[in-house]
């Protein structure tokens, strides 16, 4: 799994003040993407600990949550599903 961006305080991807992580691939070629260059499921950088680390720092009180966004974030379901779990171990009160 590729992270092609995180995005801080958006409030355009979802309820309140949100990090949005950008996770790369997708094969829907949609007219009008704006999000074409995370087609690649290659593109960006390889999720790690570090990347991780990093996104649960971030997590204080201004934001509401995380947003999933890509790419197609389900084309990488397998790769998501530990970090979402300790996600919601971590912070019970953020929503997804």
């Amino acid at each position: 799994m590729y992270i092609s961006g995180i995005l801080e305080d958006s409030v355009v991807d979802g309820e309140g003040v949100r990090l949005t992580i950008f996770i790369s691939g997708c094969n829907h070629n949609c007219t009008n993407c704006h999000n074409k260059e995370t087609h690649s499921f290659t593109y960006g950088t390889e999720y790690n600990d570090k990347i991780k680390d990093k996104i649960f720092q971030k997590m204080y009180d201004l934001y509401s949550g995380i947003t999933l966004s890509g790419g197609d974030p389900m084309y990488s379901a397998k790769e998501l599903i530990p970090f979402v779990k300790e996600f919601i171990s971590k912070f019970p009160n953020k929503n997804i």
